[in-house]
């Protein structure tokens, strides 16, 4: 139960240390998201792209190999 109420304190600190800044700083809630949507985007955008790039390099590996052995 204390473990508990420790993360439960530790998270409203941080909530509102974050609500503090964001007042400090005349952010607004709806910048705030677009901010965090845009950082979450860019890695998400990194490993889609790397993840399609590799399935097409494999697969055109894989096509090579299947061709010369005929």
């Amino acid at each position: 139960m204390r473990l508990l109420r420790r993360l439960q304190q530790r998270i409203r600190a941080r909530y509102e240390l974050a609500r503090a800044r964001q007042f400090f700083r005349g952010i607004s809630d709806h910048e705030l998201i677009g901010r965090y949507c845009g950082l979450a985007l860019i890695p998400f955008t990194i490993c889609i792209c790397t993840g399609h790039m590799n399935t097409y390099a494999t697969n055109r590996v894989q096509n090579e190999l299947a061709r010369r052995g005929k």
